[in-house]
């Protein structure tokens, strides 16, 4: 089969991006909202050199007091209120309900090699411009076709 290259990379983009999102928004949409409490902000290392902040956020959930680790540098005093979505079935499972709080895993994670591709993709060396792609089965499976 015989297509071009843009179709092939909007092909992979949506298909990656599909991955990444889908989980997602399965998750928001079984989770529910409430509101936390802020209690103290912590700093952990990775590495030697960089030190990760991070927020100790609990909530109730019926009669029990359900602690976790929410994003850091929230610049919040102790006992202020935080928005946070948790799992019905898994009350552990909380996370702060702000863009950052949800998607920034995801941005990251999901970004950096989504801008390899891109890369890859734009380099006129690799895929020169209006360049058509044969997919086979077999060795090699992606063959240019000028």
């Amino acid at each position: 089969m015989v297509i071009r290259q843009i179709t092939l990379f909007i092909s992979i983009v949506l298909i990656y991006s599909s991955l990444i999102i889908v989980p997602k928004i399965i998750w928001l949409n079984h989770s529910q909202k409430t509101v936390g409490i802020f209690s103290f902000e912590g700093m952990g290392s990775a590495g030697e050199r960089i030190k990760l902040s991070y927020s100790f956020i609990y909530f109730k959930h019926g009669h029990e007091t359900i602690w976790f680790q929410g994003i850091g540098n929230m610049h919040l005093k102790e006992g202020s209120p935080v928005p946070i979505r948790y799992q019905i079935n898994d009350p552990a499972d909380a996370k702060v309900d702000t863009f950052y709080g949800m998607w920034a895993d995801a941005a990251v994670y999901g970004g950096e090699p989504l801008l390899v591709l891109i890369c890859i993709f734009l380099h006129r060396g690799i895929f020169p411009p209006r360049s058509k792609i044969r997919l086979t089965l077999k060795k090699p499976y992606l063959l240019l076709v000028k």
